[in-house]
């Protein structure tokens, strides 16, 4: 438990360091609160599509997937 808690908070370091800000560090910490991309999105006014895209993009920068998508919800990969 305590190695992810420590993998999770080195995770959100790096993205707030390396997203040139953009925003998508507080997009990815709203789908990890929220578990979705549709109430992420809600929260920060922007289209569903959007925090999709944004996703991929630093999944396709960072060379790994970050969620686990599944059809109504979305689940942080450990």
């Amino acid at each position: 438990m305590r190695y992810e808690v420590a993998s999770i908070f080195a995770t959100v370091f790096i993205y707030k360091e390396i997203c040139d800000g953009n925003g998508s560090h507080r997009k990815f910490e709203a789908v990890d609160r929220h578990l979705s991309f549709r109430r992420a999105a809600g929260e920060l006014f922007v289209t569903h599509a959007a925090i999709s895209r944004q996703i991929k993009s630093l999944e396709s920068e960072f060379g790994v997937k970050l969620f686990k998508r599944k059809t109504k919800a979305v689940n942080i990969i450990r």
